[in-house]
Parts: structure tokens; C-alpha cells; sequence
């Protein structure tokens, strides 16, 4: 059973939103305001609070408001989270709304976009970010079946979608609980350590510190294919450098910021945080970074003859270094720290053959625990294929759900 297709912009009107000004009249009220990353949150489902709110002056003079269950889809950063409003809503110009006609269920239209997502990222267009124009989601094709077969994919959908979507959940929850055990597992050795040695100030057991360049020095036009590494926020791991997102300078260029340089066996210390990853965060610069240098908010420390980078890079990142950079940060938008801040947390300090015994015996656990976290991962990789294939192939037609529940 193979359905008709029909232009969006014949079935739907699509919607525009925007973002009001400033001012507090604007904003705090009783509409939510939709952005990219709460419909990232409800990606596929449903969406009815958002992060924040506007009043009925911002929506009516900064934004656009659309009816409950019109269908919100990201256009920009990135293209293609879409979610359906249980509420009257209002959404900033990151995404549009689908109100759809009479001929046009909802639910249907959201499954619809869905089968669409990789359809509608291949029209972006735009050299700074991708963007999704009006006109190009106007004109993309979705199936269109008659009303009673919308009703009822969307019922088979709605059922085996939420299965699947508990399953996904379940493991979720799973990650979380793997990640307190080992954080209660760390902060119970630091815990110990604080108990039987001396703490200092990081001032005490470190050569040096030093930021990467502000402003103008380096940013992203600087950037070569090949080159001396540059050390960025992305690469800074809990207790863990990333090598998947490298960036490189020209020699030439980083060695005239060798104020900035690092090189295998410095400890990076993230200067910038967030809910996903932490402030203060700590990793040793491996060898397969080679030689390079640290991006703004980038701190690059070299460890004194009292403390190994291994345990500087530990102890930084453990629960209670976090704790101590959270009280210590500044910045409203993202916690934010500086040199002097960073040289100020207290560690322990015992000697290096606790220091090296507790950093072996807590890799061993990680580990452990990180193998458990990559498999949950991987089944929420193959639970959301299996909902994008059961979704487009009902949407399709390509298996004929009547009967089925």
C-alpha cells in the first residue's frame, strides 16, 4: 500500500516565530517559548513547558503564538527536532510551526516530519549555520493517506513508539545510576584522602598556570588543516582528554604564542562549564596530542616535584573539586573560573605512592563502569533506528498497520 504525496504548504500553514526585546515586561509569564533545545528534549514527542516563558506583551510583540497541537520543528541549530504543542505556544525564530488543515492529523504530520529528518538537514542552506527557509519546508513532499489511515497510523505509531520510548528511558536512567555510583565511589576515596592528609591550595604544588589568548589572537579564522594542536573546551574530558575534535594553527602562528604552549603530560583544566560537563574538569595531555596551545579558557598547568599529573588531573576533576569551582565560578550565563580562582582549591596532598595507588585503583573501576555506560548507549543507538524505521515505515505504507495493534 503505497501513499500519495503532497507539498506541506498545501495541507499546513507554516509559522514564523521570534524573539521579543529585553525588557522584563517581555518575558517571566504564563506562555511557553520554544527554542531548538526544548524541542531537542521532546524530539518526536510531545512538548508543553519550555525553559522560559513570556508574558502576552512579549508573545504579541516579539514572537508568534500557535494553537495546541500545531507541530513545532527546529530550522536551524540544529535542523529537524520537531514536537508537537500540548498547549498554546509561543517559539523564538530557531524554529516554525505547522498548524495543520482540516485534512491533516497532528500526530500524522509530526511521524510525517520525522521520516523527513534527514530530507529536511539536506535543505539547509547558509555558510555561517545551516538554515531551513520557509519556502524549502513549503515545498517538501510528505505521504498523504486518507484521514482514516492517518487515524490509525498514528494510533499504531502513538503505542509501539511509547514502548519503545520506555525502553529508551529505562536505560537512561541506567547511565545516570552508573554515573552517581562511580561519582560516590570517587568522592568516598577523595574523602579518605582528605581524612589522612594535609590539604593545600593549588598554588602550593604547581610550576605554573597559564590561559590561551583572548580575543582577536586566535580564533577560528586561524585555523589550518595541519599543524601545532590547539587545546579546546571539547577536548577536556572528566579525567579524560578527546582527540575527536581536533583543530589545529600553523606552526609559525603557534610559536608566536608560545606564552600559551602545552605539551604532552601538562594537565588542561576547563575554565568554561556546564550541567554536561563540569567546570573545572582536568585531563593530561596525551602524546598523541603532540605539542601545541591552549585556547582561551583553557588553563594549562604544569604539576610541581610534590604531585603527578595523573593525581592533579584526578583530584581536579573528582566531586568535590566541582563543588569547590561551582562556589567559587562567576558568570550568569555559563560558570566561569580564572587562573587565580583555579590556584586557590584545596587538595590533598599525600605522598606519590598513595597518590599513584589511588589513581590506578580508580581507573580500574572506571573502566568497569564506562563499558557498562557504552553498552546502554549502544541500546538507545539501536532502540532510536528501530523507532525511525517503524515510524517510516508505517508513515510510507510500507507495512499496512490496519488490524494491528
Amino acid at each position: 500500500m503505497i501513499f500519495s504525496e503532497v507539498a506541506i504548504g498545501r495541507v499546513a500553514k507554516i509559522v514564523n516565530g521570534g524573539t521579543p526585546t529585553p525588557d522584563e515586561d517581555n518575558w517571566g509569564g504564563n506562555i511557553p517559548w520554544a527554542t531548538p533545545i526544548d524541542l531537542g528534549t521532546s524530539n518526536g514527542g510531545e512538548v508543553s513547558a519550555t525553559i522560559r516563558t513570556l508574558t502576552e506583551l512579549g508573545a504579541k510583540t516579539g514572537s508568534s503564538v500557535v494553537p495546541e497541537n500545531a507541530v513545532l520543528l527546529s530550522t536551524r541549530a540544529p535542523i529537524g527536532y520537531v514536537a508537537q504543542a500540548r498547549v498554546p505556544m509561543a517559539f523564538n525564530q530557531g524554529c516554525k510551526a505547522l498548524v495543520p488543515n482540516a485534512d491533516l492529523m497532528s500526530s500524522f504530520l509530526l511521524y510525517a516530519l520525522v521520516h523527513a529528518s534527514a530530507e529536511l538537514q539536506s535543505l539547509g542552506q547558509g555558510s555561517t549555520f545551516l538554515e531551513l527557509s520557509g519556502s524549502s519546508l513549503s515545498a517538501l513532499k510528505i505521504p498523504f493517506p486518507p484521514m482514516a489511515s492517518q487515524q490509525q497510523i498514528a494510533k499504531y505509531l502513538d503505542a509501539h513508539t511509547e514502548k519503545i520510548d520506555l525502553l529508551i528511558e529505562k536505560q537512561e536512567r541506567l547511565i545516570k545510576t552508573l554515573a552517581e555510583r562511580l561519582d560516590g565511589a570517587w568522592s568516598s576515596r577523595v574523602n579518605e584522602l582528605i581524612a589522612r592528609f594535609p590539604s593545600v591550595p593549588m598554588r602550593r604544588v604547581i610550576v605554573s598556570i597559564v590561559d590561551g589568548p583572548f580575543g582577536s589572537s586566535l580564533t577560528s579564522a586561524h585555523y589550518s588543516d595541519e599543524g601545532a594542536g590547539v587545546v579546546r573546551l571539547g577536548n577536556i574530558g572528566v579525567d579524560e582528554f578527546k582527540l575527536d575534535d581536533r583543530a589545529y594553527v600553523p606552526i609559525e602562528y603557534a610559536q608566536s604564542l608560545s606564552a600559551h604552549a602545552v605539551e604532552p603530560g601538562d594537565v588542561v583544566v576547563a575554565g568554561l562549564g556546564d550541567e554536561k560537563m563540569p567546570l573545572g574538569r582536568a585531563a593530561i595531555v596525551p602524546e598523541a596530542f603532540g605539542r601545541g596551545i591552549v585556547k582561551a579558557d583553557c588553563y594549562r598547568v604544569r604539576p610541581g616535584r610534590k604531585v603527578t599529573p595523573e593525581y592533579i588531573a584526578w583530584i581536579l576533576s573528582s566531586p568535590q573539586s566541582r563543588t569547590q569551582f561551582r562556589a567559587l565560578s562567576r558568570g550568569s550565563t555559563r560558570q566561569r573560573l580564572n587562573t587565580q580562582v583555579v590556584q586557590e582549591v584545596d587538595i590533598p596532598l599525600p605522598t606519590f605512592e598513595v597518590q599513584s595507588a589511588v589513581v590506578t585503583a580508580f581507573a580500574s573501576m572506571r573502566v568497569s563502569n564506562d563499558a557498562l555506560i557504552a553498552k546502554a548507549r549502544e541500546m538507545i543507538h539501536v532502540l532510536k533506528e528501530r523507532r525511525q524505521t517503524l515510524i517510516s515505515a508505517a508513515v510510507t505504507g510500507m507495512i499496512d498497520v490496519r488490524g494491528l495493534s
